[in-house]
């Protein structure tokens, strides 16, 4: 009996480890790298009094300085902002789907409904612009996706004609001074980085790579953040149950991709300037 249990278990653990790999190497962050808790959040956001809120899992993201988080609801409800001084505020929104620039202001804003686009400064067009994650963390840049895996990026201030078109699609933007650094896909397998600089109203491709997840069958592979500081980008690669998605981190200086650690179905991760949940948690504590 007990050889059939030992075999059982040895089974499970071959199991185990060919979905999730070797736990013994995880949870090695790069600095300034935080891992958030959706159901910390949930709870932070009941103790302040803000009632019948629960946040939805794609809209946990942050400002350009990592000075706070931005979270939504699924319905059109306040988006929520916690910030490092420990401060929780509400932002009034015309539509679930809305961007806020680094001074929590709303941008712009989506009606499903029609299917149109309302830019602040009174334009708006019917067209196909990524909700959630469209734009870069100081709201100045966003895409559009053209079909065919095509896409624009585009100013804020000027949504009608794009600084470039890739060939890409599922940006995501990173802005600092005159740089955009631009990560897209064409796949699961492999991410396309380019590094741009705006010259004379365009951006200009100054260095482009690839980078790609190998001996894993069916990877699938999307950015979660980047601090443009120091090139760190962490990198999920999305399994479905029983399996857990796993995040890696790639350094643009060392060219080199390196395991981080699993996911759990609640976590998300940040590049923040502090601890968001100890910073709300303390101020709510006095």
């Amino acid at each position: 009996m007990k050889v059939k249990i030992h075999i059982v278990c040895s089974i499970l653990f071959v199991f185990s480890f060919m979905l999730n790999g070797c736990n013994n190497t995880i949870r090695a962050y790069p600095s300034g790298f935080y891992r958030i808790d959706r159901n910390e959040l949930d709870a932070l956001i009941e103790k302040a009094g803000i009632e019948d809120f629960s946040v939805w899992h794609q809209s946990v993201d942050r400002n350009s300085s990592g000075t706070s988080v931005r979270l939504d609801d699924l319905w059109n409800k306040p988006i929520v902002v916690m910030s490092c001084d420990g401060s929780i505020a509400t932002v009034d929104i015309q539509s679930r789907t809305s961007w806020l620039n680094d001074d929590n202001e709303v941008i712009a804003w989506y009606d499903r409904d029609s299917g149109t686009v309302h830019f602040n400064n009174g334009y708006s067009e019917v067209s196909h612009i990524v909700a959630h994650g469209g734009t870069d963390p100081s709201g100045r840049y966003f895409y559009k996706n053209y079909g065919n895996k095509r896409a624009g990026v585009y100013s804020i201030n000027d949504p009608k004609n794009p600084l470039i078109v890739l060939d890409a699609f599922r940006l995501k933007l990173f802005a600092k001074n005159n740089e955009i650094h631009i990560f897209g896909q064409k796949s699961g397998y492999f991410i396309d980085a380019y590094i741009c600089k705006i010259e004379e109203g365009e951006l200009k491709i100054i260095d482009e790579y690839k980078i790609e997840k190998q001996g894993q069958p069916y990877p699938s592979l999307s950015v979660t953040d980047y601090n443009m500081n120091t090139g760190d980008l962490v990198i999920r690669d999305g399994r479905d149950w029983p399996s857990k998605s796993r995040w890696y981190l790639y350094n643009n200086n060392a060219k080199i991709l390196k395991p981080m650690g699993t996911i759990e179905n609640h976590e998300h991760g940040l590049f923040m300037d502090c601890d968001i949940v100890e910073a709300v948690s303390s101020r709510l504590a006095m």
